[in-house]
């Protein structure tokens, strides 16, 4: 799954915007990070062999430096957790007993929440006060997967983690609507996909001109929905089920701005 780490929003907003405070983005100096590529295709396809072991076997992968101290891989991770804590409840045990580092449980108390384990996840959040970590602050969050709603960078890194470790195509379906919504509206659509054209130019793209035309605030909230749209597409060239949702939306809605920028027609 071509997930949508907080790192690339969150550089691709200093590059652009010059040090705007970012939500939840590692900003000065962050630099793009990878998970290895064994442990990517585990994630990425997931779904089509869905283990308890193959979940205590990722856990273990993500305990191993450089990965455990990318804090941008967390995400995912806990969304992931969360839909595979929902869809199989009776492995719950087996993979939050895995032996991993005190680090990795920020992602497991978190997914353990959102799968509607409150208790256990505040067990593992005090494993992880044990460890001399601050734990995550789960009376903050949703009481459920189905309540998160694709805002920011966080939300999208939630849901692709969830639609990877169950390839249902709902968890994409949250990113599509609120893209459209976004989209739809005045000349949106013709702003992302521009912006989307220079984040796929890597170093080289400039994106100066979203701040110096929009603002802070809005030049934030499009590069937001601009990752949205990468995601999308490039989570469609990959996965079958991302590709269908979205090829009934364009096709029930061929003539809307969101569709043409979906298929690069704006």
């Amino acid at each position: 799954m071509a997930l949508i780490p907080r790192w690339i929003v969150a550089s691709i907003v200093v590059a652009a915007c010059c040090g705007l405070a970012v939500d939840g983005g590692l900003v000065g100096g962050a630099k793009a990070q990878t998970l290895p590529t064994t442990l990517d295709k585990e994630m990425k396809y997931f779904y089509r062999a869905p283990s308890t072991e193959a979940v205590a076997k990722i856990l273990k992968d993500f305990s191993k430096p450089p990965y455990v101290g990318n804090a941008a891989s967390y995400p995912p991770l806990a969304g992931f957790l969360a839909a595979f804590f929902s869809r199989y409840p009776g492995s719950v045990n087996a993979v939050v007993t895995t032996d991993v580092d005190p680090r990795v449980l920020w992602s497991v108390a978190i997914g353990l929440r959102l799968a509607g384990q409150a208790q256990k996840a505040e067990a593992v959040a005090a494993r992880m006060q044990a460890a001399g970590l601050k734990s995550p602050e789960l009376d903050k969050l949703p009481a459920s997967l189905g309540m998160i709603r694709a805002q920011t960078p966080s939300d999208f890194d939630l849901l692709w983690g969830a639609s990877s470790a169950t390839g249902d195509s709902r968890y994409c379906l949250v990113i599509l609507d609120a893209f459209r919504s976004y989209a739809n509206e005045g000349n949106n659509a013709k702003v992302l996909v521009a912006i989307e054209k220079e984040v796929e130019k890597g170093p080289k793209g400039d994106l100066h001109w979203v701040r110096q035309q929009w603002g802070d605030a809005r030049a934030i909230e499009l590069i937001y929905m601009a990752s949205a749209l990468w995601g999308l597409r490039s989570n469609a060239a990959q996965h079958d089920f991302v590709r269908a949702a979205i090829g009934q939306y364009i096709a029930a809605h061929p003539d809307e701005p969101a569709a043409r920028a979906l298929v690069g027609k704006v």
